[in-house]
Formats: structure tokens, C-alpha cells, sequence
């Protein structure tokens, strides 16, 4: 029981460990989009999603709860990043031109 607990615990620790840093790296590979930081910023949370998939792995060794996890993750950021309008093609900033028509 005590083991099952731990476990839990662990892969608790992971995903909110995963969701905050994720959900920092997708800002800031948005923020960086029209750089060539993007590249770095985007690999960096790639990088990410393979070690929250092998720690999911490490503690439940079962590939296929690993995949759900990492399943509800993305699912959660993609979520998160529609709702935000930033995965709905707008821009978080305007170009002076822009800002003359809207107005």
C-alpha cells in the first residue's frame, strides 16, 4: 500500500513538474517565434515530454500508462495554448500598422 502511495505521489510530482515547466517553455518559444531562439526553446520541451515519458515508464513500468499520461499532457497544453488564442494563429503583439486599422 505504502508503495502504491509513493508511487502516486511520484508521478503526481512529475506531471505538475511537467506542466509548469512545459507550460513555461511554450511561452517562451512563443515569445521567440519569428527567432532563431525558437528552435532551441521548441527542442528544449521535446527533450521534455521524453523525460516525463521515461520518469512515467521508470515509476508504473508500463509503456502503455507512460503514453496515456504523456496522451493527457499534450492534450491539456494543446488545451491550454487554444485557449489562450496563441494555437489559434493569433499574434500576441501587433505591428504598428495593425494597431492604426484597429483602432
Amino acid at each position: 500500500m505504502k508503495k502504491q502511495l509513493a508511487k502516486a505521489v511520484e508521478i503526481g510530482v512529475e506531471t505538475l513538474n511537467y506542466w509548469v515547466i512545459s507550460y513555461a517553455l511554450s511561452s517562451t518559444t512563443m515569445v521567440f517565434r519569428a527567432d532563431w531562439l525558437f528552435v532551441l526553446f521548441f527542442a528544449s520541451n521535446v527533450w521534455l515530454i521524453g523525460r516525463y515519458y521515461e520518469a512515467i515508464v521508470g515509476c508504473t513500468e508500463q509503456p502503455e500508462m507512460g503514453g496515456a499520461c504523456m496522451c493527457a499532457g499534450v492534450c491539456r497544453l494543446c488545451f491550454v495554448r487554444l485557449s489562450r488564442g496563441a494555437g489559434a494563429g493569433q499574434c500576441d503583439t501587433l505591428c504598428p500598422e495593425e494597431l492604426a486599422i484597429s483602432r
